[in-house]
């Protein structure tokens, strides 16, 4: 099984037996570690509403407007989940690492 099917069952559990408080609708970050031991850091814009939208980064990396981003989404309902696998794997920031972490 590749990563991104693995992370994305991973979260979905994670999500399901962390509750967030509702007065807690702050961004944070979470630490989770996928069944390889790969520690990912995952940016979490806290919402209301009931559906999650998870974000992984693009090859450039992190940019200013992800967080306005993030917080709009949050703002209508859907929480959002954003992660840098690249970061998490250590891997430089290339066409190729992008096209690597589907062969996992």
């Amino acid at each position: 099984m590749s990563v991104l099917p693995r992370l994305c069952l991973l979260l979905c559990l994670f999500v399901l037996s962390t509750p967030v408080p509702a007065d807690t609708l702050e961004p944070h970050t979470v630490t989770v570690t996928d069944p390889a031991g790969v520690e990912l850091d995952v940016t979490v814009y806290p919402a209301a509403g009931d559906r999650i939208f998870l974000w992984l980064l693009p090859q450039a990396g992190v940019h200013a407007n992800h967080a306005v981003f993030g917080r709009e989404l949050a703002a209508m309902g859907i929480e959002v989940w954003q992660i840098d696998l690249l970061h998490a794997h250590f891997l430089p920031r290339t066409n190729e690492s992008m096209r690597s972490l589907g062969k996992h």
